[in-house]
């Protein structure tokens, strides 16, 4: 059966994750004995996430990357689908699970420490979805986890003129640098921005970063806000302050 045109404003099929949190007074220097606070379980991720954060605000989202059956991956698929995401064309897998973190928190400054395993992780599967399902999205979500499979989806969906927004964190993958020039909205972190541009300056970070292929090129710095460069903004980098808030959510 033929699939709508635009089923889905925004499709996803990266990392899930289900995040631990142990909260502690302060972070503790090696070979401390810390009292807890207090723990929650969450549902992260940067796929995940950045669905959850669309979906809030009224789009419609879709997850397509691989799951099992294990205790995890049904907390994800809970999670998720409190959330509004379509999960009707979620992949299971046996064997297959969520990235698992522990997150330390430290309630006095609210940074945190994660400790991340990628046991049984797949993420992006390499032959699905189907293409079909990827060009019917009005935009596709990618990070740089299970980079053979983003790369076949980033391709099909660039191919259909379907926008590619990346959050990248890591350039580990042989498939990292076609991935990079064919994310059209690259929104990473300013360390990150540093790492793979030689810049240390944002601005100039988002400079080197900017193609003719780009939409936009933004460079993230939590309570220093951002800077951006787009086709709105070309002549130069803008720096956008961050808006002043109380965290509730590390």
């Amino acid at each position: 059966m033929k699939l709508e045109s635009k089923i889905t404003d925004i499709l996803g099929l990266g990392c899930v994750a289900i995040d631990d949190l142990i909260f502690v007074e302060s972070y503790p220097p090696p070979d401390a004995k810390v009292q807890v606070v207090r723990r929650e379980r969450h549902c992260g991720g940067l796929t995940a996430t950045a669905l959850v954060a669309a979906a809030r605000l009224g789009c419609r989202c879709m997850y397509s990357g691989v799951l099992g059956y294990d205790e995890l991956s049904e907390f994800a698929v809970e999670k998720m689908s409190d959330e509004g995401i379509d999960l009707s064309h979620l992949i299971r897998k046996d064997g297959a699970r969520p990235v698992y973190a522990t997150i330390i928190v430290d309630e006095a400054t609210k940074t945190r420490n994660i400790f991340f395993d990628l046991e049984g992780y797949i993420g992006a599967d390499d032959s699905l979805p189907k293409a079909d399902l990827i060009r019917a999205a009005r935009v596709l979500f990618v990070d740089h986890l299970s980079p053979k499979g983003m790369l076949r989806a980033v391709r099909i969906a660039r191919e259909a003129g379907v926008p590619v927004v990346a959050d990248f964190e890591a350039s580990d993958s042989p498939c990292f640098e076609e991935l990079l020039r064919l994310a059209d909205h690259l929104i990473i972190s300013r360390g990150f921005a540093t790492k793979i541009s030689g810049e240390a300056d944002p601005s100039l970070a988002v400079r080197k970063l900017w193609t003719k292929e780009r939409k936009v090129v933004i460079a993230t710095s939590g309570a220093d806000g951002c800077w951006y460069l787009g086709e709105s903004r070309m002549d130069a980098p803008v720096h956008q302050c961050a808006f002043p808030v109380k965290a509730v959510d590390t």
